[in-house]
């Protein structure tokens, strides 16, 4: 009696293995996939292991679901927010130092988003994650831009002779700020 769980027959059913020819299986050798078939197929039937075979990719060869993702962007885009977040920390007091290596994020997240941008365009679609190199990029420049403007802050207020009271001469924080005002205001 067959059951829809082996509708060829029970195994144990003609006194033996149901595959192969004349034990209730049908007989495949003549697709030539027998008992001792291709490398990869499954024994007795002429049907490929789609999980084992090398040369099955997962449906075509420029298939979106075979096509990676720009796996640079995503580091442009740290390397950005990092740079900003560097000149953050320069207002907690104690860990401020840490705000010098905020140049070296901004000019590494530039270039790494310049490379994001010219790998991505080997992606289709999402995969090339513009949206993230672009966005590194816009913040990696505002931050350079910020070094900038820093730069020319401090060689400007230098050149004040603000400098100047903040020395033994002025030993209380009430002396050197009338120092200050007196520098920049002229009086």
């Amino acid at each position: 009696m067959t059951t829809p769980n082996y509708p060829y027959g029970e195994p144990d059913n003609n006194g033996g293995s149901p595959t192969g020819p004349g034990n209730g299986a049908p007989d495949n050798t003549a697709y030539g996939a027998g008992p001792q078939g291709p490398a990869g197929a499954y024994p007795g039937n002429g049907y490929q292991d789609p999980y084992g075979s090398p040369q099955y990719s997962g449906g075509f060869e420029n298939s979106p679901l075979n096509q990676g993702s720009n796996k640079v962007a995503p580091w442009a885009l740290g390397l950005g927010i990092a740079s900003i977040l560097l000149y953050v920390l320069a207002f907690i007091p104690g860990i401020g130092v840490i705000s010098i290596l905020a140049p070296v994020a901004a000019l590494a997240g530039l270039i790494v988003s310049i490379i994001a941008l010219v790998k991505g365009r080997k992606f289709q679609g999402r995969a090339r994650r513009t949206g993230f190199s672009v966005t590194g990029l816009i913040l990696s420049i505002l931050s350079l831009i910020i070094v900038v403007f820093l730069t020319i802050v401090v060689i400007a207020v230098m050149g004040t002779g603000v400098m100047d009271c903040f020395t033994a001469d002025y030993p209380d924080q009430a002396s050197q700020q009338v120092c200050v005002e007196e520098v920049l205001i002229g009086t």
